[in-house]
């Protein structure tokens, strides 16, 4: 699409069609992230791993919570 055509480039475009003669694809972004790749990966390993000691801690208090209640076990 050549520039006369009255649309709006950007600067990278517009250099990229001048200096090869084809229209510049303009690129796909994520339009509500501010994060880089490895920044959302890093994150979502965070959180996989805040939630894997969420669950050990539930189990852990499950388990302790019939000694804290005075409860024991009937014999086999």
């Amino acid at each position: 699409m050549p520039a006369s055509v009255g649309c709006m480039l950007t600067t990278p475009q517009a250099i990229i069609e001048l200096r090869t003669g084809t229209p510049a694809v303009t690129p796909l972004e994520w339009p509500f992230s501010n994060e880089t790749n490895e920044e959302e990966a890093l994150r979502l390993r965070l959180s996989y791993i805040r939630g894997i000691r969420s669950i050990l801690v539930l189990g852990l208090y499950v388990s302790s919570l019939p000694a804290a209640l005075g409860i024991r076990r009937r014999p086999a």
